[in-house]
């Protein structure tokens, strides 16, 4: 996806608090988890327009 090219980003990422996910491992160590979400709010960043809205619920 090219740069600074979304508008709105609305997500919900996972809580790390243990739950089954058949595509997921929501048990990470907390330092896995922080670097995870570092790695993606980086992109979420690289994506985002320089007046577009990021939503984290």
């Amino acid at each position: 996806m090219q740069d600074n090219i979304v508008d709105l980003v609305f997500t919900s990422p996972p809580y790390n608090v243990g739950i089954n996910y058949e595509n997921w491992n929501d048990n990470l160590s907390y330092e896995n988890y922080l670097r995870f979400l570092e790695e993606v709010l980086k992109e979420l960043y690289r994506v985002i327009k320089d007046d577009g809205r990021l939503a984290i619920i």
